[in-house]
């Protein structure tokens, strides 16, 4: 089974003192098997920017909270020069458990590999 790839999570200045310069940590997608970021403290957005003409759907896995519900967030379309910012989203909706724990997983479709995308995520500050 393929591995998800880790997002690196940069944090933002608590006083808006310093930016994230988002095109410089930039990585890029992992078509197949998707992307996972650590999200403990519910804060972090999840951002995605295309730099090509071609397109891809982004689908956020949820858990299922205490009553079983369940309800994935997409699947979202980004196409050519969009950059789409996710969240911050719910621990108790969005963290994975297991080997995953306090991650949130991020999947791609229609997807053509070698094309740009580019995935980083942001802690926000309190």
């Amino acid at each position: 089974m393929a591995v998800r790839a880790t997002i690196d999570v940069q944090a933002a200045d608590a006083n808006g003192a310093t930016g994230v310069d988002l095109k410089a940590v930039m990585q890029t997608i992992e078509a197949v098997a998707g992307d996972k970021y650590n999200n403990r403290g519910g804060n972090v957005l999840f951002i995605i920017s295309a730099d090509t003409d071609a397109s891809v759907n982004v689908t956020i896995d949820s858990v299922a909270d205490p009553y079983a519900r369940e309800g994935d967030l997409g699947p979202t379309a980004i196409g050519f020069s969009v950059i789409m910012a996710f969240g911050p989203f719910s621990p108790r909706l969005f963290n994975q458990s297991g080997s995953d724990d306090g991650f949130v997983h991020v999947d791609y479709d229609t997807y053509v590999p070698g094309v740009g995308f580019g995935v980083e995520a942001v802690a926000l500050s309190s």
